[in-house]
C-alpha cells in the first residue's frame, strides 16, 4: 500500500502501476459505477494530478486475513488546486493479491467530507441531502 501511495499518488511514477498491479487488475470505487483496469487508473490519475496532490498520508490501520488479501484505514493530506486548501480525506481500501501484485481494490473515499473541508460544499451536505435538501 505504501508503494501505491507513495510512487504512484505522491512521486506520480505512472510507470509503478505496471510493477505494481496484474495487467487484468480491477479498481473499483476510483469512478463510481466503473470498474477500471491499470490504463484507465493511469487516466484517472493522470486528471487527478492536474485537480488536487496527494501530500502525505497516513495508514492507520492493516488488517490481513490471508495471505491474498488485506484491508487499510488510511488518512490522506490533499491539496485542492482550485482553492490551495489542504486537508485530511478518509478512506478505506479492501485489496486482492496474486502473485504479489494487486489483482484488485475496492476503495472508499469521503470526497464529501473532504470537499465541505475545503470549502467547496457547505459543512453538513450530506444531513442536508438526506433531509430532502437540494442545491440551486
Amino acid at each position: 500500500m505504501i508503494d501505491v501511495l507513495q510512487r504512484i499518488w505522491i512521486d506520480n511514477d505512472l510507470d509503478a502501476i505496471d510493477d505494481i498491479y496484474q495487467p487484468d487488475a480491477e479498481i473499483h470505487g476510483m469512478v463510481p459505477g466503473t470498474v477500471l483496469g491499470p490504463r484507465e487508473f493511469r487516466e484517472v490519475i493522470e486528471q487527478y494530478s492536474t485537480l488536487s496532490r496527494l501530500d502525505g498520508f497516513t495508514i492507520h490501520d492493516v488488517f490481513v486475513d490471508s495471505d491474498d488479501r488485506a484491508a487499510f484505514r488510511i488518512t490522506l493530506q490533499v491539496t485542492s488546486f482550485a482553492n490551495g486548501r489542504t486537508a485530511p480525506q478518509d478512506c478505506s481500501i479492501f485489496m486482492t493479491l496474486r502473485d504479489g501484485r494487486i489483482a484488485a481494490t475496492h476503495n472508499y473515499v469521503d470526497l464529501m467530507g473532504y470537499f465541505e473541508m475545503v470549502g467547496a460544499l457547505p459543512e453538513h451536505t450530506a444531513y442536508m441531502l438526506l433531509a430532502g435538501g437540494t442545491f440551486k
